[in-house]
């Protein structure tokens, strides 16, 4: 949103929000110098839950022909919520690692 205040001056603000919720993946499993396609080893509960806001606000003025300034503010804020939870690579032929992490950041 612009609002022209004055000839050569605008303030300038701007609102950005984003959501994010998919399951979690670890990519690929290796075993044996293999790339394991055809198997998923993720947990079904596994998950990636992310909400961010973006706030921002600038001021543009035009002080002379060959002048002007510009002064800016950004405020970002990012709430993480993942539960990973899963394999990622065989051990032997008959067991795989596991890998667990509960993600809670704001």
């Amino acid at each position: 949103m612009t609002w022209q205040y004055a000839a050569g001056g605008a303030l300038n603000v701007g609102f950005e929000y984003g959501y994010q919720y998919q399951p979690y993946r670890f990519d690929k499993v290796y075993t044996q110098n293999q790339v394991v396609f055809d198997q998923s080893y993720v947990d079904p509960r596994a998950r990636s839950d992310r909400h961010y806001w973006r706030f921002s606000t600038a001021l543009d003025h035009q002080v002379s022909k060959h002048w002007s300034l510009h002064f800016a503010g950004h405020y970002f804020h990012v709430e993480r919520d993942d539960l990973l939870l899963g394999f990622h690579t065989f051990v032997t032929p008959t067991s795989v690692s596991g890998y667990y992490r509960d993600i809670h950041e704001q």
